[in-house]
């Protein structure tokens, strides 16, 4: 059985990969050109290095807990992006509505860790491809987007390393 996930140890996993390298400028593509979420994204990460596996049908019940925060998001970060000082916007307004939004990330975060823990995960033994990852690829229809997946292959590499 994979380890049980906390939302703070979630939350130290996922800073120390997205501060890795290129890791959020690859997860950013992805969020802005396939629409995945980032928060999701970085769950599969963890799997891969927990030995954990979620499959598509878990994905997407994990996907649907996070329905309503992720809305909340989507339209948080509309905005934010709108304010930006390069958009003439306020720096301090910006600032706090960043703020805002890594606590919106969060709370993203323990929706997914508690959904994840509900579910009946199985532990995955074997030098293949997890098998989250291609769950992931197929929850998301980017079998053939070869810029994608080749930020997945990326994504994969640092998640080892994290």
């Amino acid at each position: 059985m994979p380890a049980s996930l906390t939302q703070e140890a979630f939350w130290q996993y996922s800073v120390r990969l997205y501060e890795r390298e290129d890791v959020a400028s690859h997860c950013l593509s992805l969020q802005d050109n396939y629409q995945v979420n980032v928060n999701l994204l970085l769950l599969v990460c963890w799997c891969m290095t927990h030995n954990a596996i979620v499959t598509l049908p878990a994905i997407q019940k994990l996907s649907d807990a996070i329905i309503d925060i992720d809305q909340q998001l989507l339209a948080h970060r509309g905005t934010r992006r709108a304010c930006h000082p390069d958009n003439g916007g306020d720096k301090a307004l910006y600032e706090e509505l960043k703020a805002q939004e890594l606590e919106l990330e969060k709370r993203c975060q323990q929706v997914l860790a508690d959904a994840f823990n509900a579910l009946a995960a199985q532990q995955f033994e074997g030098d293949a491809v997890n098998p989250s990852i291609v769950a992931l690829i197929h929850f998301y229809g980017l079998k053939n987007k070869q810029d994608a997946r080749a930020s997945l292959t990326y994504l994969m590499t640092q998640a080892k390393l994290a």
